[in-house]
């Protein structure tokens, strides 16, 4: 075969051309790491299921850490915003000194109206009702969708059982085999996602104290495709935790 030679442009061989080896490295990203306040410090993640992190992740990944840290420390912070003042206050009372008691008490009050919010956590009812009806909405988020996985398994053995009480070959059994194999599959993962719901609401059980609410406590037992009444019973357990979530929250979550 005849080798033919076509001339090409400068702009389209210029095209063609491997860009030099700098435009095509890949950056390396730089650790980065947030010094605590308590000590310590703060390190991103690095997530290589999203391929190789940049700059833009790790410090993406920085923020979501440090979001819940500022949110836990307000109120610590705000405390020993209150000890600082209380101290000099102290210390000038048992001193004798009630002039500098005094101006000490001009520094703590603005403190302890700070911390007022705060106060509302541990009092009966307070602001703890709102936050408590926030994190029930995000467990009912949970469990519909726990439940919607245990439905659709409900319909999966459902249909076993029908194909099972008319099958007469091989094939249809061996169907029938590998749809309770990808039943029990789908049960143990569900049944691992139903654990750390459970142990939330065990964990929310002070809250409830405090808010003055009526706890839910979560108890179910382990799923099998070769056992459809207890798998039944599960669902409608959780079914009757989402109703109890509605009733305490007044419905504010519902959807």
């Amino acid at each position: 075969m005849a080798r033919i030679d076509i001339p090409l442009s400068v702009n389209v061989q210029h095209a063609l051309d491997l860009p030099p080896c700098a435009k095509l490295r890949i950056p390396q990203g730089k650790p980065l790491t947030l010094t605590l306040p308590t000590g310590g410090s703060m390190q991103a993640i690095t997530d290589l299921s999203k391929g190789i992190p940049s700059d833009c992740a790790t410090s993406m990944n920085i923020m979501v850490q440090v979001a819940p840290l500022l949110a836990a420390i307000d109120c610590p912070l705000k405390i020993l915003g209150v000890i600082g003042p209380l101290m000099e206050v102290i210390g000038a009372l048992t001193s004798g000194d009630l002039l500098g008691a005094g101006k000490a008490m001009e520094k703590l009050t603005p403190a302890v109206e700070k911390l007022a919010p705060c106060l509302g956590l541990v009092i009966p009812g307070g602001s703890m009702v709102p936050f408590v009806k926030d994190l029930l909405c995000l467990v009912r988020a949970s469990l519909n969708c726990v439940l919607t996985n245990l439905r659709s398994v409900q319909e999966l053995l459902n249909g076993r059982q029908a194909l099972l009480s008319v099958s007469t070959s091989d094939a249809e059994l061996e169907v029938a085999n590998c749809t309770k194999d990808n039943a029990d599959a789908q049960l143990a993962a569900i049944g691992q996602a139903i654990d750390p719901i459970a142990a939330v609401l065990g964990l929310m059980a002070p809250l409830f104290e405090i808010a003055q609410l009526e706890p839910i406590k979560l108890e179910v037992a382990g799923m099998s495709s070769d056992d459809l009444e207890t798998l039944n019973t599960t669902v409608t357990v959780l079914e009757a935790a989402v109703t109890a979530i509605d009733d305490i929250t007044g419905g504010i979550c519902a959807g």
